[in-house]
């Protein structure tokens, strides 16, 4: 028996680690993209492949606790890509913050409204998903709040004058990207998680907003009159899509691999989401459709996919590390033979005999050795 449950082992771990094998091979994972649209007469909340297939909405429920539709917007993915953190209209009650599974389970509301027509909006989740950074106008103007994901301990982190807007946690937790207008005009901040360190990005004399972190927290893609940005921690600033027949480019959302930026554009008398290879420019329509599609945010990698590209980047790292190695002790092979060589080569030139002619009158002697001489009284032929 113990000899049978030892075979059903070996070969669940021969599935597994060729399972592992097939999707390390793989480029890249399917990811969806969350977005929102006016497609059913109202805002909801859709999902789409990143290739533009299988297009299908998020929310099943149509009521809240109140009983009243909801128009959703600012879809933001749980870090575990299982869950989706939302803002939803209320019909004359406001905007208060949800979440849901991403099954279209679940749906929680995690705000109470404070005041009729009060605004929650733009959640963000911290990369542990342990809290959500919103935007509330609970205390007059708008400000980035911070709560636990079950909505409890509320609380405010920017009180400087100006709206602030659109918070982003950066992928290392360190930091939220947020938008203020407090010196005029809408620009890029940082601040520490918990509302200290408050700073401006990047001086600009135009208007910037929403920011979107690279998923390894080095850099920020944002969009300032149609056209997309991206700015990294050393200064430099970059255009990844600027504006061309007319189509502008806004909300920006990273790839979980860091290559590309999905956007909202403006199609035909609507916007659509398209998508920007950051390193050739190559742009993708995604949506085409007869109404509006707009806000579009990239599902993150899950535990599972995260720990396949770890294993595959260590098997890649290890399999360069063993080829760099091999290659270095065989060039040093290679030097060790040739240099035997040549010595074995220096020593049989060095014992080498040669035979000389020697002469004394009519007399002829030759004499062989490694260094021939002549015998006295002889000379060598000429």
């Amino acid at each position: 028996m113990k000899r049978f449950y030892k075979v059903i082992i070996f070969f669940l771990l021969l599935f597994l680690s060729s399972s592992v094998v097939a999707y390390a091979d793989q480029s890249d994972f399917i990811k969806k993209l969350a977005f929102v649209s006016n497609e059913q007469g109202r805002w909801q909340i859709f999902f789409i492949n990143q290739d533009g297939t299988k297009r299908e909405p998020l929310i099943k429920q149509d009521k809240n606790q109140f009983g009243y539709p909801i128009s959703t917007g600012g879809a933001s993915w749980s870090p575990d890509g299982t869950a989706i953190a939302f803002n939803g209209n209320v019909t004359s009650l406001g905007n208060a913050i949800y979440t849901i599974n991403s099954d279209g389970s679940g749906l929680k509301q995690l705000t109470n409204l404070k005041n009729t027509g009060e605004y929650n909006i733009s959640p963000t989740w911290s990369p542990d998903g342990k809290k959500i950074a919103f935007v509330s106008e609970r205390d007059g103007g708008r400000e980035i709040y911070v709560m636990n994901t079950d909505g409890s301990v509320q609380t405010r982190l920017t009180t400087a004058l100006g709206n602030a807007d659109s918070p982003a946690w950066s992928p290392d937790g360190s930091q939220i990207a947020f938008v203020s207008r407090r010196d005029g005009r809408d620009q890029i901040y940082l601040m520490k998680p918990d509302g200290s360190n408050q700073y401006k990005l990047i001086n600009s004399d135009t208007f910037d907003g929403n920011p979107s972190w690279s998923p390894d927290s080095s850099s920020i893609a944002f969009d300032r009159g149609g056209e997309i940005f991206v700015v990294t921690f050393d200064g430099k600033l970059r255009k990844v899509f600027s504006l061309t027949n007319s189509m502008g480019g806004f909300d920006p959302s990273w790839s979980p691999d860091g290559l590309a930026l999905a956007f909202t554009g403006d199609g035909i008398f609507r916007t659509e989401i398209f998508t920007v290879e950051i390193s050739t420019g190559k742009l993708t329509r995604v949506t085409e459709n007869t109404f509006d599609d707009q806000e579009a945010n990239w599902q993150p990698y899950s535990p599972a996919e995260n720990l396949i590209l770890i294993e595959a980047k260590a098997a890649a790292e290890l399999k360069a590390k063993q080829e760099t190695e091999a290659k270095a002790a065989a060039e040093a092979k290679s030097a060790a033979e040739l240099k035997a060589k040549q010595e074995v080569e220096a020593k049989a030139g060095t014992n080498k005999k040669t035979t000389i002619t020697c002469v004394k009158g009519k007399l002829t002697k030759k004499v062989t050795a490694v260094k021939p001489k002549c015998p006295s009284g002889y000379k060598v032929k000429k």
